[in-house]
């Protein structure tokens, strides 16, 4: 059985509660990849905010959702399907938004997006960034067999943000952590084997695994130098 995104919109948290409305404070960004009928490969190009830049030099598997939290507006997500039917959709949610920014095609790309790679899926909050990104650069990558749901909680002295609802796989930035990176992560599904990866810099520096038929969180933690 082909394996199938949820709707976005039944998994979205009201990300307003607790944030600052201003349209230049930090917020949560939110990419869902959905697949197509081909492949499902594609890989990300980038992701860009005012303080942040990423991108992942490898082909992953849709479905797929990459968080950005602390991300400082405007945002933007550049991503390349392996062929025309390899993906179906990207969605972007922003902070306080429940209707997802979605793009299905290159015709329909965010304004301002660069035309750069040909056939890739682009998609803004409505303007485009010009990233200086924080250092380091602290990402979660979260993934299970088979996929399952889990929520989450990552934050570092400065800040704590929870993850709602979401299917793995998928990877989360932090910008902005201070002395710390850590994240709590609870699956849904006992039988499941959930295994998550803190990278900083792209270098991992904590796994830890919850296996199947073990109802533990998994637990990862950096303490920078």
């Amino acid at each position: 059985m082909r394996p199938r995104s949820l709707p976005l919109a039944l998994v979205l948290v009201l990300a307003a509660c607790g944030q600052d409305p201003s349209p230049t404070s930090p917020r949560e960004a939110r990419f869902q990849v959905n697949p197509g009928p081909g492949d499902r490969q594609f890989r990300l190009v980038a992701i860009t905010a005012a303080n942040a830049s990423h991108e992942i030099n490898a082909s992953l598997l849709a479905p797929y959702t990459f968080f950005v939290e602390n991300a400082t507006p405007p945002v933007q997500g550049v991503f390349l399907p392996n062929s025309p039917g390899s993906v179906e959709d990207v969605q972007l949610v922003f902070g306080g938004e429940t209707v997802p920014r979605v793009v299905s095609d290159p015709s329909q790309n965010s304004p301002g997006c660069p035309p750069d790679p040909p056939g890739a899926l682009c998609v803004n909050s409505g303007d485009v960034p010009v990233p200086v990104p924080a250092k380091p650069e602290i990402r979660f990558d979260v993934s299970s067999v088979p996929l399952s749901l889990f929520t989450a909680n990552v934050g570092s002295l400065n800040q704590d943000h929870l993850i709602s609802t979401t299917q793995t796989p998928a990877t989360i930035y932090l910008e902005g952590p201070e002395e710390s990176a850590s994240g709590v992560f609870t699956k849904f599904d006992v039988n499941s084997t959930l295994t998550v990866t803190l990278l900083i810099d792209g270098v991992a520096r904590s796994t830890d695994t919850s296996p199947a038929g073990d109802g533990n969180d998994v637990i990862v933690r950096f303490q920078f130098d």
